[in-house]
């Protein structure tokens, strides 16, 4: 099945769920919606042993969520569709996600990346959370990427917005697999084949088994987060002048403030 914006389909024991929503896949709160509720219904599908979440096109995984939707009328919606899209990811029970990324991955489009169990990257991906740009730090993505790198290195990509490479991205053990940009399709398919030729029933308990243990707080860690956005991050002056400044492709005037 798809919407507008999101294409769902099983294949050869693989859940799909892919982002189609040209030219940069930036997600909005209907989109992180939809995958939400894709995941929901994946989860429950016997012929799936696996989800992947990735998108059509070879220019972007995400080129993060829409500024559009941070106005201060629209953002609240936009969190909560986002936090409960990640808490979806990360929860104990479920089967194995993978996210498989390509071209440019920033912003939003990692909370949803390092929500899933592992990605794997086209050597092509570049990775940042470029948030600071617009008065705000990438809190949710950072969060989700400190599950897989240093806390210091995650802090540094929130408060700084720099750029990584895939490469980069693997020595950081952001990521488990650089896939070369030709054959990306194939290798992927290979990648793949080494979970869903294994018992389903074994992962998925091994999943819970392991999830549960190795990250007992993250659902409130979760819950907390998202507060402090809301209550915090969104009232600075300096949030609404960045988005205000994105919005109308000018520089922000920072009121420090």
């Amino acid at each position: 099945m798809r919407t507008a914006t999101v294409k769902v389909e099983c294949r050869d024991a693989v859940g799909w769920i892919i982002l189609d929503h040209p030219p940069l896949n930036v997600v909005t709160a209907a989109m992180a919606r939809e995958m939400r509720l894709a995941v929901d219904r994946l989860d429950v599908d016997p012929a799936c042993a696996i989800i992947v979440l990735t998108a059509d096109g070879e220019r972007a995984f995400a080129a993060g969520a829409d500024v559009g939707q941070h106005t201060h009328d629209k953002v609240r919606e936009l969190n909560d569709e986002l936090f409960a899209l990640a808490g979806a990811l990360i929860r104990a029970d479920g089967k194995p996600r993978v996210a498989a990324v390509k071209g440019i991955c920033s912003g939003g489009a990692n909370e949803i990346a390092f929500a899933c169990d592992f990605v794997v990257a086209r050597e092509d991906t570049r990775f940042a959370l470029p948030e600071i740009g617009i008065g705000a730090v990438g809190a949710l993505g950072a969060l989700m990427m400190a599950r897989f790198m240093s806390p210091g290195k995650a802090l540094e990509l929130g408060l700084g917005g720099e750029w990584m490479s895939a490469a980069e991205a693997r020595t950081f053990g952001l990521v488990t697999q650089v896939l070369p940009l030709e054959g990306f399709e194939s290798a992927l398919t290979a990648y793949l084949q080494r979970f869903t030729s294994r018992s389903s029933a074994a992962m998925r308990l091994g999943r819970r088994q392991l999830r549960t243990l190795l990250e007992p707080s993250l659902a409130s860690m979760l819950t907390d987060l998202s507060g402090c956005l809301m209550d915090e991050s969104i009232a600075l002056e300096d949030y609404a002048e960045g988005v205000e400044a994105f919005l109308e492709k000018r520089k922000p005037v920072w009121r420090h403030r």
